[in-house]
């Protein structure tokens, strides 16, 4: 369709264009063809005749840095860089790691570094940064890299290196299957996966082993660091999902620094409902009180407080204790809901895209409510709770509706 100025071309067609686009657009196609040719033969075939032919690998790696220092996300870039940090170098080729292929973990790390920079979102770039600490870390005797730099990945991969107790080293066999980065097994044998990372198949250096206090000091030193985060930024959900993969540990670590039989469940419960009344003293209500309308703490509030319900074996004591802490969380919500109101100067019943602050304080005391003993005036509450949803959050309602169905007086 004609524009009204009997132009054709839509606006950003006209739109002016950075320097030399196209000049950059040409060198990189030129760079691409370059790269795919002389690849030459797939991987399988480096090692017949045919492959004397082909260039040596620090040419690709050479044209791979440039394009991918440019633009760091095309998969296929990283994937022929790895195949030839793999190959073994040619006679002229003097730079080596002692392994006889051309990968150095440094200059992987510079590299990835330099692209993370242009695109902190290129999930190409973070798996190959992941790949080379993991080829470096299972391929020499032991770490030499800095260590101190925060990160699930790289302090998983530390970790699992780690021995079963003070001064034995178990059999390596036993560590391979944890060998990968994913927080498995290895921090205190409490058997919680961090996540899917990277998996390789070679085998940890006995010489690389860490003792269990250094496992330990890892674990609690990624506790700080999450709060740390938190406290900076109340909304970093990313923290908060550590968080609850750590906690398990921190539990095991604490139990084991007080003498305490792991597998004794009244013992250890304990401890969990203590660690479990800390965070929601000393992180969880100072977020809400100054954040109410951010949902990331409110996820974790509920994750504590489904972490924290004792199991059936512990005695009836820790049981009160547990709910008595959930009756000390309700007080505190409601009082956190009475000071939303009275600042709204109403009812706080104001539709969520206009600003309602209550919504999550009401989810929260209605996950509180319903996880203690029923008792007919709670669940009364509980119902003031999901009616007040309703019109906070109309676009919710048949959700809050279907809570209202399954809440029953005892």
């Amino acid at each position: 369709m004609a524009n009204r100025g009997g132009s054709t071309k839509p606006a950003f067609w006209t739109a002016k264009l950075p320097p030399n686009w196209g000049k950059k657009a040409t060198q990189w196609n030129q760079l691409s063809d370059e790269v795919v040719t002389k690849r030459g033969l797939p991987a399988c075939d480096f090692d017949t005749a045919a492959a004397a032919s082909t260039p040596s690998p620090k040419v690709l790696l050479v044209l791979t840095e440039k394009m991918l220092s440019v633009n760091p996300d095309p998969t296929h870039l990283w994937n022929i860089r790895r195949e030839m940090l793999l190959r073994p170098l040619g006679n002229g080729d003097k730079e080596t790691d002692g392994s006889g292929s051309s990968f150095t973990v440094e200059s992987e790390l510079k590299l990835t570094a330099h692209c993370l920079k242009r695109n902190p979102k290129a999930y190409a770039t973070w798996f190959h940064r992941k790949w080379s600490l993991g080829h470096f870390a299972t391929a020499y005797p032991r770490i030499n890299e800095d260590t101190s730099t925060p990160g699930r990945f790289v302090v998983a991969l530390l970790g699992s290196c780690g021995s079963a107790c003070d001064g034995i080293k178990i059999e390596v066999a036993e560590h391979t299957s944890n060998f990968n980065g994913a927080w498995s097994g290895w921090a205190n044998e409490a058997n919680v996966t961090m996540g899917v990372q990277v998996s390789h198949n070679a085998t940890a250096h006995p010489a690389s082993l860490l003792s269990r206090s250094d496992r330990h000091e890892i674990i609690e030193a990624e506790w700080k660091f999450t709060q740390s985060k938190l406290m900076d930024n109340f909304s970093n959900g990313s923290a908060t999902h550590y968080r609850t993969k750590l906690l398990p540990l921190m539990v095991d670590i604490r139990a084991e620094k007080e003498g305490i039989n792991k597998n004794d469940a009244t013992q250890s419960y304990e401890i969990l409902l203590n660690l479990a009344r800390e965070e929601w003293d000393e992180l969880i209500l100072n977020c809400i009180f100054t954040e109410p309308d951010d949902q990331t703490v409110w996820w974790y509030h509920r994750f504590v407080v489904s972490y924290a319900k004792p199991p059936d074996d512990v005695s009836d004591d820790l049981k009160e204790e547990y709910d008595l802490f959930l009756h000390d969380m309700a007080e505190s919500l409601r009082e956190l809901l009475a000071v939303e109101k009275e600042s709204d100067g109403k009812d706080c019943q104001r539709h969520e895209s206009k600003g309602a602050k209550c919504k999550w304080a009401y989810v929260g005391l209605h996950l509180v409510l319903t996880s203690l003993p029923s008792d007919e005036d709670l669940i009364e509450e509980a119902k003031d709770c999901l009616n007040e949803l309703v019109l906070i959050d109309p676009s919710r309602r048949e959700r809050y509706h279907q809570l209202l169905s399954k809440l029953r007086a005892p």
